[in-house]
């Protein structure tokens, strides 16, 4: 449980790191693979509020970030966070599902809220071109949100949201990430769809293309790309790319 104290330390950080931001590193996509390790779709921000915060990635030394310092994780590169210890914090902004999550960690407790996905994917996005300014505008955006709007995420929802960012690239079913909540399958789509903006299904769907049009890319072949994006075959992976990205994953970009 955290107390409205906990919550407003965490925003006197952020306002702090919002004023004074540190330095911004970026965790590139690598050909390392190893289990235990998860990717978002597309390019993320952790930032460091308070303590020692550190990012592991398969094959490379980790990313250890002091307070105010952030790392923009960019779409498909295999990450993991390590237990926050003490008095670290963190925020971390995804854009997993239809809008901009925010959700601020401590050795404790997690809280979430959301806001509107832009502009603040196209600033994580200039921070991964390699620009600092754009770092302090986003974290102003994020003290715009009304703090009452911070609550803790239903138990339920955070083991959906699990489910699909650790095993999102096998060949699990919307019905095993349903499954993940606890729940009767209708009151879980109703429970995901709240706190996300999109049914698992959608959210899988979204993750797998997300990544597959990361490594087509960078010349991997569609049957590959297929296979290792969870699809059952190079056919059921061509017509989801289609409704995602309305292209042909062969077209190019």
């Amino acid at each position: 449980m955290h107390r409205l104290s906990d919550l407003l330390a965490l925003w006197t950080a952020l306002s702090a790191a919002s004023r004074s931001p540190g330095r911004t590193r970026i965790l590139p996509v690598g050909r390392s693979v190893a289990q235990g390790f998860g990717l978002h779709p597309v390019a993320t921000l952790a930032v460091a509020l308070a303590g020692a915060v550190r990012v592991e990635c398969p094959g490379r030394r980790p990313c250890d970030l002091a307070p105010r310092d952030a790392v923009v994780i960019a779409a498909g590169a295999l990450h993991r966070h390590a237990p926050l210890r003490g008095q670290a914090a963190t925020l971390e902004l995804g854009f997993d599902y239809a809008v901009c999550d925010l959700e601020f960690h401590t050795a404790t407790f997690t809280v979430q809220a959301s806001m509107p996905r832009q502009p603040a994917e196209d600033l994580v996005g200039q921070l991964l071109a390699g620009e600092q300014a754009p770092l302090a505008t986003l974290l102003g955006l994020v003290l715009e949100q009304p703090l009452r709007d911070l609550q803790p995420l239903p138990a339920a929802a955070r083991r959906m949201r699990d489910r699909i960012r650790s095993h999102g690239l096998t060949p699990i079913t919307a019905a095993d990430v349903a499954a993940a909540g606890g729940l009767q399958p209708s009151r879980a789509w109703q429970l995901f769809r709240t706190h996300f903006g999109c049914t698992p299904r959608q959210a899988l769907e979204r993750r797998r293309c997300a990544v597959a049009a990361s490594w087509l890319a960078q010349g991997m072949a569609v049957g590959e790309v297929a296979k290792r994006c969870g699809f059952r075959d190079r056919g059921t992976f061509a017509r989801a790319f289609r409704r995602v990205h309305r292209r042909s994953p062969s077209s190019g970009t």
